[in-house]
């Protein structure tokens, strides 16, 4: 709660700095009972409550909640191009079920995908080793399958999701069933079981937290479709990975090597790399060699 709160560190209102538990409560009933009102009357509401916060305030606490209740980045505007990065906007005229509905929104695809399965070295393993993609954690819905900088960020609150699509509140007025399923399948895509242990993957340096546990029993026993026609609303994500993948990162012996992909071109690159180090080689070893006879000659002629 206290890192959420960091997020609204420019709020100027003294009494959003000292939000309780109970009060986040209070917010989340006013958003969940307000889920089909438009923005403007779920901040009123709000600022009718007990609270007794600022307008921006309010607003800031509304984002909150939002974040912590449904994994999801909001900003008020009736501008899109005015709202940051992985976040989606939310009108004064609209609600936040309207809002958070476009994340589900499936994609136009001006051509059908050549992609029908998802090989198995898709997974987080292969992704560093085989395309130089960096895996790493997200805490929210709208950073899930997006790539900056050449890493790849992937959302881990598993146990989050089937809390959301196990409440009828929050299932109700938010989020549909079959886009929370697909999200965690989307999740458990990069963990295929026959492929890797990702345990060692998982808990780096350190033990498994609680919730890659949880994660490593929900990939053990609930394995992901890899059909691409599974993923209606992810799939544009999924498959843009996978381009991004046979481009990212930059080249090394160690990615030449682990990425087999195309075991031709591993074949045929990796002969190429032999072929030019043994010409060197010999190379080296001829021109030693010319050395000393050179050497030899010319003391024989002495």
């Amino acid at each position: 709660m206290d890192c959420e709160r960091r997020q609204a560190v420019s709020n100027q209102d003294a009494r959003f700095h000292d939000l309780k538990f109970e009060d986040l409560l209070t917010i989340r009933n006013i958003i969940i009972n307000h889920h089909d009102r438009s923005a403007t009357e779920l901040c009123n509401s709000a600022s009718k409550s007990k609270l007794q916060l600022s307008p921006m305030g309010v607003r800031d606490a509304i984002k909150l909640v939002i974040r912590l209740l449904l994994l999801t980045k909001v900003e008020f505007s009736d501008n899109d191009f005015q709202v940051p990065q992985r976040h989606i906007p939310f009108s004064n005229d609209r609600s936040i079920e309207a809002t958070l509905k476009r994340l589900e929104i499936k994609p136009l695809l001006l051509q059908e995908s050549v992609l029908n399965r998802f090989p198995l070295w898709f997974n987080v393993v292969d992704l560093e080793k085989m395309a130089g993609l960096k895996v790493e954690w997200a805490d929210y819905i709208t950073d899930h399958l997006t790539i900056v900088d050449g890493t790849l960020y992937v959302l881990r609150n598993v146990e989050a999701l089937k809390h959301i699509r196990g409440s009828p509140a929050l299932a109700k007025g938010f989020f549909t069933n079959e886009f929370i399923s697909e999200t965690i399948n989307s999740i458990l895509l990069f963990f295929p079981v026959d492929r890797h242990d990702y345990r060692a993957w998982l808990r780096g340096n350190d033990g498994l937290t609680d919730w890659q546990q949880a994660l490593v029993k929900d990939y053990s026993e609930q394995p992901s479709s890899r059909e691409v026609a599974d993923y209606p609303t992810w799939g544009h994500r999924l498959t843009r990975v996978i381009e991004t993948s046979n481009n990212e990162g930059a080249w090394s012996f160690r990615r030449w090597w682990y990425d087999t992909r195309n075991e031709s071109l591993w074949w045929t690159r990796w002969s190429l790399i032999t072929a030019l180090f043994l010409a060197l080689v010999f190379g080296l070893i001829q021109s030693i060699t010319g050395i000393i006879q050179v050497v030899y000659a010319s003391r024989s002629s002495g």
